[in-house]
């Protein structure tokens, strides 16, 4: 029996030796073993995205299954989790200067509660995904304290990049989705963007990138792998055990 949980939402998926799965999703939806005793992957993934679960095939003959990524526009409350995971925000950072930053923005998400899509956009705008000056030499991928009379001179100074994230998050959580914050015109891109940068359209070019992790994200092929070693076939034979 193989149990794992993972990404941040509880998930536990149990694999025994036959390749049949029990899934128990979040909300405690129940797949009970005898729907999918086929062992059919595409059986699988039909039953669970009918749910409205994202689900993924990895190559040790295990199914995870976690939210799918929520749409993101103007209008949407950045406090909502995003659905997003760490592979598939590092699928998107891959070949780039911030490749394999995605477990920090999903952990940050968790911490501060602000969506980790926003916050990857963000980034990947204001440092042109880690290339700029200040990205490379003061780990900053946010422009944060970067002032338009001196950017690079006052942008603050951060000893790694996972270090930028958290303090962006932790600033974006206080002051600018919450109503008691200095800098707070609604939990919202829109509302975010009327203060945080002196740029008229910041906000729409955030969403540019908003919509291309999500597309990304949508368009992940998920390999079509059956669960057992003789895919979509029952186990025969005596003492077999079934789901």
């Amino acid at each position: 029996m193989e149990v794992l949980f993972p990404g941040i939402y509880g998930i536990v998926v149990e694999v025994n030796r036959v390749g049949c799965v029990k899934i128990i999703v979040p909300g405690g939806i129940e797949l009970e073993g005898h729907l999918i005793e086929e062992r059919s992957y595409a059986r699988v993934r039909d039953l669970a995205e009918a749910l409205g679960f994202y689900v993924e095939w990895k190559p040790e003959r295990v199914v995870v299954i976690s939210e799918l990524p929520r749409p993101l526009d103007e209008g949407t409350d950045l406090r909502l989790p995003s659905g997003a995971t760490a592979g598939l925000l590092d699928e998107y950072l891959a070949g780039t200067a911030m490749e394999k930053l995605g477990a920090d923005f999903v952990t940050a998400e968790e911490r501060w509660r602000v969506n980790a899509v926003f916050a990857c956009a963000v980034a990947c705008h204001e440092s042109d995904f880690g290339r700029s000056a200040i990205a490379r030499d003061k780990r900053n991928l946010f422009g944060i304290m970067a002032y338009d009379s001196d950017p690079y001179g006052s942008a603050r100074s951060y000893g790694s990049h996972r270090e930028s994230i958290e303090d962006f998050c932790r600033l974006i959580s206080r002051e600018y989705l919450n109503p008691a914050g200095a800098f707070y015109n609604g939990p919202t891109v829109a509302g975010v963007g009327k203060r945080y940068a002196t740029d008229p359209n910041w906000g729409a070019k955030v969403l540019v990138h908003c919509g291309r992790i999500l597309e990304k994200m949508m368009k992940k092929d998920v390999q079509t792998a059956a669960l057992g070693p003789d895919a979509g076939e029952e186990s025969s034979g005596e003492g077999s055990e079934r789901c």
